[in-house]
């Protein structure tokens, strides 16, 4: 299962605007720590080691990986 179809179904129970709010800022985070490890060109790094942004491409790269099963 593609991390889109994963959220594509957690967003659907979402039951308040906060919780979707917080539930995008998640997806965002996720997002940002995938591209650190898989695609670091679409990350933008401040001089001081900090993550100041995330290409759309990025994201859409997250979207299209597979789920990691927890064992």
């Amino acid at each position: 299962m593609k991390q889109f179809d994963k959220i594509r179904q957690e967003v659907g129970q979402c039951q308040s605007s906060m919780e979707l709010a917080g539930y995008l800022e998640g997806i965002r985070v996720a997002a940002s720590v995938f591209c650190k490890q898989h695609c670091l060109s679409e990350v933008m790094i401040s001089q001081g080691g900090m993550l100041e942004d995330i290409s759309i491409y990025g994201i859409v790269e997250f979207l299209e990986s597979e789920v990691k099963i927890k064992d």
